[in-house]
């Protein structure tokens, strides 16, 4: 069962209303989140994760509560900052889908579906959704940072590394 809906792609997430976007949405998170899941966490973390938050896994879980949860926290000369799990997992799949779609984000009318006659080559760096991405990223490294100086509860973390994206 996914995390995330068609609900959560609004403001910076957001994606053209239109009833074919909703459905390849939901196409999208189906086939992504899982998938980022378990690069964020490893497989079997991610798995059990995932569980989880769909009310699959009982009692209650602090360790996981807190990773999925949005939170700052001071580590040796840093602060990790994490939007929360939901907001990395509309990231990515926002990433996944905008990357694909035939749309535009334009900052006087939002989102809004190209015309064949009117489309044109935007360059790469002039599109947010490696914004979206790199945010997402630097949360997942916070995530992955805090289970790292915080294994108690994690035993079975392997995420892999994730690097930010500037389309180049």
């Amino acid at each position: 069962m996914p995390i995330t809906s068609v609900n959560n792609y609004t403001g910076v997430y957001q994606i053209a209303n239109e009833s074919n976007n909703q459905l390849l949405l939901n196409n999208y998170i189906n086939e992504y989140e899982l998938n980022y899941l378990c690069r964020i966490f490893g497989a079997s973390l991610g798995n059990s994760i995932s569980a989880y938050i769909s009310g699959g896994m009982t009692p209650a879980n602090a360790e996981y509560d807190f990773i999925i949860n949005p939170f700052q926290v001071d580590q040796d000369c840093d602060v990790l900052l994490s939007n929360g799990l939901v907001t990395v997992l509309t990231g990515f799949v926002y990433f996944e889908f905008m990357k694909h779609a035939k749309v535009r984000v334009s900052q006087l009318s939002g989102v809004e579906r190209i015309k064949a006659e009117n489309a044109y080559n935007s360059l790469v760096l002039e599109h947010p959704i490696y914004d979206r991405y790199n945010n997402s990223v630097k949360s997942v490294r916070a995530i992955q940072d805090y289970i790292m100086a915080n294994p108690t509860g994690f035993d079975d973390f392997n995420g892999k590394k994730f690097l930010l994206n500037y389309g180049w």
